[in-house]
């Protein structure tokens, strides 16, 4: 049986509207403002933008990372596996962020073009922190389950 790590976690984000457009602001954990606080400790912030509709992003899994992902514009169908279970996603709007947990394959199908996804992490960046081989994936996980 697949620990729960393939719990998918969707975060219904909020956000203030007015006649100058809207806002969204992300609260981080110790943040006394519990509207959109992330559910993780965030080390890392990056971007993923410039892509094509077409694309294809992730293809990996991570040892200990965990990742809150958010489609800021555009849309992406965001395919998650733990080597047993397989799950697809659609992100179109900043409203709808997803909790990645580790040891979970992850693959972005940029459905558009200009498409700008933002992920926060737990952990910093370590290469060595990524599996980038599915089959080596699928033997990784297994041998954390059995």
């Amino acid at each position: 049986m697949i620990k729960s790590n393939f719990q998918i976690i969707k975060l219904n984000v909020k956000k203030t509207k007015n006649k100058k457009g809207w806002l969204i602001p992300f609260h981080f954990l110790n943040s006394k403002n519990k509207d959109n606080q992330l559910p993780i400790k965030v080390k890392r912030i990056f971007m993923i933008g410039g892509v094509k509709k077409g694309d294809i992003r992730g293809e990996h899994a991570l040892f200990k990372t965990n990742q809150v992902i958010v489609v800021l514009k555009g849309k992406v169908i965001l395919e998650l596996d733990n080597g047993k279970d397989k799950k697809k996603i659609l992100l179109q709007s900043p409203q709808k962020a997803i909790l990645v947990k580790s040891l979970i394959w992850r693959t972005l199908r940029i459905l558009e073009d200009d498409t700008l996804i933002l992920v926060f992490c737990d952990r910093e960046h370590n290469e060595k922190d990524y599996i980038r081989d599915y089959e080596n994936f699928v033997q990784q996980v297994r041998e954390k389950i059995y």
